[in-house]
C-alpha cells in the first residue's frame, strides 16, 4: 500500500469510528464530531490541511530503502534558522531557546503527544479533592550534568523561580504560595485557590518549569538568566560559539523514566554522542545544505523552495513546528499605547484582511488555516467558534466607526519586527498597509529578533507587533492572554473565567468555560489570530525512527553515516 493510500485509509477509519481518533493513549474527539447537528466544517478543513501536508511531504520524499550495514553516526548536525537569546528555559519565551533547552532540562511533569501532562522527574503525584494541595514524589538517583543528585531543594528552588517569572503561573499562584521541601525526595505546595489544571501549567513548554540546581537558581541574573547551563536531560551543554553553533553532548548518566517516549514526555535517550545546532540564517543556504546532505536535519525549509526536493533521494521533507501567528496589542495599563483602548483594537480588527496577511506570511496555503480559535486545529477538546462573529470581517466602514470612537488622535502607531522570521516581517508590512487604508499612521521599526524579544516587554515603546506562538496545552497558558507580559492582557472577565476553569471539577466543565473566555477576549479584541501554520523540516534519508513532535525532536532516532 502506498503512503498516500495509507493516509486515505486513515481518514476513512476515523470517519467510520464516529469521529474518534484512537491512539495508544486512548481516544479524543476529532473533526467529525457534530456540534448542534452540523459537522464542524472548520475542523474538517483543519484535518484536510494536515492530510494534504502528509500527502505532499510523503510525495516529495523518496527515502533510501535501507541503511543496513552502515555505521551509526555519533555526531549529528542540524542547520538552525535563528540563534536563541539565552538557554534559560524559564526566563525566555523564545521557541528557538525551547528547542535547544528541551534536550538539556526536564520538568517534574512534561506534555505527551496528546497534550496531557505526564510524570517525568516525578515518580508519583498526589492532590486533594479540591486540587489545592499537591505532592510530588521525586524519582531517586536522578543526576544533574555535574554528577550531583537531584534533590527536593533543587526542584523547589526551580519551581519557585518559575512561579515568580512565568506569566501564566501567576494566574494560579497569586499570593506568594511556595513549593516546600518535605524531605529529600518530596515537594509540596498548597494553593490558595483550587486548580484542576495545575499540572498543565507545569508541563507548558513555553517558559518551561525546567529543573536545575538550587545554587544555579540562586545565582541567576534577573535579565540574562542562568550563569551555568545544567539540567538532568539526555544531553548536556558543551559549547556555544555565538553566531556559529551550539553543541550538546550525550549525558552518560541520564536517568530516564520507565515510560516510553510520547511527545515531550518519557524516555528521552539519544542514540548519538553530540548534537550541534549550526546557525544558518539564510533560507537558501539551508536548502542548499539539505540538498547537498551537508546536515542531518534542516529546520524551516521555505515554502517556495519545496519543489527543489522533488525526486531527491538523499533527504525528505516532514512536518515541523505548529505555530499560531497573531497580532499582539501592547495593553499594559498606563503605558501610553494606543492599544490600551478597546475601540482602537476593534478598529484594527475590522480593518484587517486576514487572507491577505496569511498569504504574505505563508505563501503555500496548504500550510496555514484561517480560524478565529486561539487553540490549535488538532486540539479539538478546546474547539470553539466564539470568535467567528468578529473575525476576518475586513469591514472598513465599521473599522472607521470604531476608530472615530477611539482615543486615536492621528499620531504614529509603532510596530516592531525582524527579518530573521520572514513570516513576521511580511505579515507586519501587510498589517501596516491595511491600517493606513483607514487612516492610521504606522511606523515599522526593524531590528534583530533578540532585541525584539526585549522590546515587546517594554510596552511604553510600541503599540503592537506580529509574532508566532507554539502549542499551549491549555488556553490558560496562552502567553497573549496573560497579564504579566506579551501583550499584558488585563481583562477581568477572562481572569474570572480562568479562575472558574481552575475550580472546575472536571475537564468537560473547564472546556465549556473556555468558550466564554474566548468570547470575552474577542469582544475586546485582545488578540487577532493571523493563521495557524506549520513549518517544514528536511531530514536526511540516513535517519531512522524519527517521530518528531512540534518541531525537531531527536530522542530515540538513529542517524547513519553516508
Amino acid at each position: 500500500m502506498t503512503s498516500q493510500n495509507v493516509i486515505v485509509s486513515f481518514c476513512y477509519t476515523i470517519a467510520k469510528k464516529g469521529g474518534k481518533f484512537l491512539s495508544s493513549h486512548g481516544s479524543s474527539d476529532f473533526c467529525f464530531a457534530k456540534k448542534g447537528g452540523i459537522v464542524m466544517k472548520k475542523r474538517l478543513i483543519s484535518l484536510l490541511m494536515v492530510l494534504t501536508l502528509m500527502v505532499s511531504l510523503v510525495g516529495c520524499a523518496q527515502e533510501s530503502t535501507s541503511n543496513e550495514g552502515k555505521s551509526v553516526k555519533q555526531d549529528v548536525t542540524v542547520a538552525w534558522d535563528i540563534e536563541p537569546p539565552m538557554l534559560d528555559p524559564t526566563l525566555t519565551t523564545s521557541t528557538a531557546a525551547r528547542d535547544v533547552n528541551k534536550y538539556i532540562y526536564e520538568g517534574v511533569v512534561e506534555m505527551d503527544a496528546n497534550f496531557e501532562p505526564q510524570p517525568q522527574l516525578a515518580e508519583k503525584i498526589e492532590h486533594n479533592d479540591d486540587n489545592t494541595e499537591w505532592t510530588f514524589y521525586l524519582r531517586k538517583g536522578v543526576k544533574f550534568h555535574d554528577g550531583t543528585e537531584m534533590k527536593a531543594e533543587d526542584v523547589a528552588a526551580s519551581l519557585n523561580r518559575w512561579s515568580g517569572i512565568n506569566g501564566s503561573a501567576k494566574l494560579i499562584i497569586k499570593n506568594g504560595e511556595k513549593f516546600e521541601v518535605k524531605d529529600d525526595y518530596t515537594v509540596t505546595i498548597k494553593l490558595d485557590t483550587p486548580c484542576l489544571l495545575f499540572l498543565y501549567y507545569l508541563a507548558n513548554p513555553s517558559q518551561f518549569a525546567g529543573i536545575t540546581k538550587k545554587s544555579i537558581v540562586e545565582a541567576a541574573d534577573s535579565s540574562s538568566g542562568y550563569k551555568s547551563i545544567i539540567g538532568t536531560g539526555a544531553m548536556k551543554f558543551a559549547e556555544w560559539k555565538q553566531n556559529e553553533y551550539i553543541k550538546l553532548e550525550k549525558f552518560a548518566d541520564y536517568s530516564a523514566p520507565s515510560a516510553k517516549l510520547s511527545g515531550f514526555a518519557g524516555d528521552k535517550t539519544v542514540n548519538f554522542n553530540t548534537l550541534t545546532f549550526y546557525m544558518v540564517n539564510d533560507a537558501s543556504t539551508r536548502v542548499a545544505g539539505a540538498l547537498a546532505d551537508q546536515y542531518d536535519f534542516v529546520n524551516k525549509i521555505s515554502y517556495d523552495s519545496m519543489n527543489q526536493f522533488d525526486g531527491v533521494t538523499n533527504c525528505s521533507l516532514t512536518q515541523g513546528q505548529y505555530m499560531i501567528g497573531g497580532l499582539i496589542f501592547e495593553k499594559k495599563e498606563g503605558c501610553g499605547s494606543y492599544s490600551e483602548d478597546p475601540n482602537f483594537r476593534k478598529a484594527v480588527s475590522y480593518a484587517l484582511d486576514i487572507n491577505e496577511i496569511a498569504k504574505a506570511q505563508v505563501p503555500n496555503s496548504d500550510y496555514v488555516t484561517i480560524d478565529s480559535d486561539y487553540m490549535g486545529p488538532f486540539q479539538t477538546a478546546w474547539d470553539t467558534n466564539a470568535g467567528d462573529a468578529y473575525y476576518n470581517k475586513h469591514d472598513l466602514a465599521k473599522a472607521k466607526e470604531y476608530l472615530a470612537q477611539s482615543k486615536y488622535d492621528g499620531g504614529t502607531v509603532k510596530m516592531v519586527t525582524n527579518t530573521e522570521y520572514p513570516d513576521m516581517y511580511n505579515g507586519t508590512l501587510v498589517v501596516q498597509k491595511q491600517l493606513e487604508a483607514i487612516g492610521i499612521k504606522v511606523e515599522v521599526e526593524v531590528m534583530d529578533w533578540a532585541t525584539q524579544l526585549t522590546r515587546i516587554n517594554q510596552p511604553e515603546t510600541l503599540d503592537m507587533f506580529v509574532s508566532n506562538f507554539g502549542v499551549s496545552p491549555i488556553p490558560n497558558t496562552l502567553l497573549f492572554l496573560t497579564p504579566g507580559r506579551t501583550g499584558f492582557t488585563h481583562n477581568a472577565a477572562i481572569s474570572s473565567i480562568f479562575d472558574q476553569m481552575g475550580a472546575a471539577k472536571d475537564m468537560t466543565t473547564a472546556q465549556s468555560l473556555w468558550k466564554e473566555a474566548q468570547k470575552a477576549a474577542w469582544e475586546e479584541a485582545e488578540f487577532i489570530p493571523l493563521g495557524h501554520q506549520y513549518t517544514v523540516v528536511s531530514k536526511s534519508s540516513r535517519v531512522e525512527n524519527y517521530t518528531g513532535f512540534m518541531g525537531l525532536t531527536l530522542w530515540g532516532c538513529t542517524v547513519y553515516e553516508p
